[in-house]
């Protein structure tokens, strides 16, 4: 038997608290210096996201609104209660410090949480809302449930909950609000469920909302298995020829209960999110080598304005895959660049097969056109990120943009994270890491964090300088600051030879924080110069270009 909750309690709860909190850095390191590999200086220390040492936070996801502004949530066991406790944060200064919305426990006693699910949709303050989802397992009778409630950002108050049917086991969510469906205002709102049936017929279930998650008209069965369907994962696709938009599902199926390994499938709706799910393909039958020796999918979908390369949109999956030599694992993918059209799949490894690989996750960039995948690397306790073009040319050959965006290792268990953060443009990355006292910590880091603890700041002149991430670049770089009066900011840009490339700025800033974005794509490969310089301030510093 499986139960299910209602989450209007924990609603109601995370009403309750709402102060703001400095993010600590670099919590391992006295002596302050970073321990980042020298081919990842984009990337700045750390960010401890709430620092409760007496708290075991674990599940962190961090996700990014239409404005820059970052909301964060992790789950952890209540001291006194002993059940299950959420704590959601915001932070508007790019994850230097952060405010708690809310925290409170859900009721669930005797369980952890094995997954939160975070959504943050709209184009505007008046739309912003707040999606905050979990699901659970109970430790005494193994059961198992999942919740999700809808919150206005601004102001930030508990609109409703939005239950997922009885006995769920597992769930996700995803939405078009980046580039929305033809028939959704202001965007859509869909969550896919695993449940369990009568005499071991568990069920796929897909529920749809055209108006922002506040009525689900659609609920779809996208598949009935006589096996257990527990880990599931839902992305949106979209391109210009599919125009209405699709989602698609990737989720596992299990011999029992306790097998450790199982099937991998996909699916996806037809011609339009209301429409019944398109027959589902095993993937791990597609390669011998990986028949049921798979595990926890993750899934990433094109949307975008553009098509790509085959007049369509592209879809990667990805899991773990059992290596003969246990217990190694590796990550095997599939993609599709016919997703919405076509059952051919290929298949790929992006990571090597010497160290034990585990807890993937992969999101895509519609700006840069790329894939984003992260996943925790154990051997080196690394957690390392990668790129690839939309068109997966050489699949086998991913972009390593890092071997490790985090400073310290001693993990456990941090299922990382990769969102897109949408002012940047570019990754960033949530993840659990291990105190010393062994309680898990939420960590953040960003592509473009150029967060060290203290800024360069001239308070004389009145200036905070952040200078250019992400450094290195391949296409654009930003440079940041901050002005506590209005200011004439001119900035410039000269080769290695002092020959200038350009005036980037020369004009008048106001007040507050400020970005200049230099576009580098025409640049040769190497190292040029910049200086900065607002009234009586002045600095500069390379832009190393790849």
């Amino acid at each position: 038997m499986k139960i299910s909750l209602p989450f209007l309690w924990l609603g109601m709860v995370l009403l309750l608290s709402s102060f703001p909190l400095k993010a600590q850095n670099n919590f391992f390191n006295n002596n302050g210096l970073p321990l980042k590999s020298l081919e990842s200086p984009a990337f700045g220390q750390d960010i401890l996201i709430h620092d409760m040492p007496d708290r075991n936070q674990h599940n962190v996801k961090v996700c990014s609104a239409f404005n820059g502004w970052l909301y964060a949530a992790y789950s952890y066991i209540d001291s006194y209660f002993g059940d299950i406790s959420l704590c959601l944060l915001k932070s508007t200064n790019n994850g230097i410090s952060w405010e708690v919305l809310g925290e409170g426990g859900t009721g669930e006693t005797f369980s952890f949480a094995t997954k939160i699910e975070l959504l943050v949709c709209g184009n505007n303050l008046s739309n912003l809302k707040i999606f905050l989802g979990y699901a659970f397992q109970d430790t005494i009778m193994g059961m198992v449930g999942a919740h999700l409630s809808r919150y206005n950002a601004e102001p930030f108050e508990y609109e409703a909950a939005l239950f997922p049917d009885q006995y769920t086991c597992d769930i996700s969510i995803a939405s078009d609000y980046l580039f929305p469906t033809n028939n959704s205002n202001p965007f859509s709102l869909a969550m896919l469920f695993s449940k369990e049936g009568s005499h071991g017929h568990d069920s796929l279930i897909f529920r749809y909302s055209n108006d922002g998650g506040v009525t689900f008209p659609v609920r779809n069965i996208v598949a009935i298995s006589n096996q257990f369907v527990h880990k599931v994962a839902l992305d949106y696709g979209r391109s210009p020829s599919e125009s209405n938009g699709r989602y698609f599902a990737a989720w596992e199926e299990q011999n029992n209960l306790n097998a450790p390994y199982g099937h991998i499938y996909t699916a996806h709706s037809s011609s339009n999110p209301v429409n019944p799910f398109s027959t589902h393909i095993c993937l791990d039958s597609l390669d011998p080598s990986t028949l049921n020796k798979v595990r926890n999918p993750v899934i990433a979908c094109q949307q975008s304005d553009a098509d790509n390369d085959s007049l369509n949109l592209s879809e990667v999956v990805m899991f773990e895959k059992s290596l003969p030599v246990s217990p190694y694992h590796n990550l095997k993918g599939y993609y599709n660049l016919q997703a919405a059209k076509s059952n051919h799949f290929r298949n790929f490894i992006a990571v090597p097969a010497s160290h034990y690989v585990i807890q993937p996750d992969i999101s895509f960039n519609p700006f840069s056109s790329n894939f984003m995948l992260t996943y925790f690397d154990s051997t080196t306790q690394k957690l390392p990120y990668f790129t690839k073009n939309v068109n997966l040319p050489d699949p086998n050959t991913w972009t390593q943009m890092t071997s490790g965006y985090n400073d310290n290792g001693n993990m456990t268990s941090p299922h990382p994270s990769i969102r897109l953060k949408y002012d940047d443009q570019e990754a960033m990355f949530s993840w659990s890491g291990t105190r010393p006292n062994n309680n898990g910590v939420a960590l953040y880091d960003a592509t473009n964090s150029t967060y060290n603890g203290i800024p360069e700041t001239n308070m004389q002149e009145n200036v905070r300088f952040y200078g250019a991430s992400p450094n290195p670049c391949h296409t654009n770089t930003t440079i940041r600051f901050d002005l506590f009066n209005p200011e004439h900011v001119t900035i410039s840009l000269f080769n290695d030879l002092g020959k200038s490339e350009g005036i980037i700025a020369d004009q008048i800033f106001p007040v507050g924080n400020n970005k200049v974005n230099i576009d580098v794509s025409k640049l040769s490969p190497g190292v040029d110069y910049y200086s900065f310089k607002a009234g009586m301030y002045s600095s500069s510093g390379k832009i190393v270009v790849y």
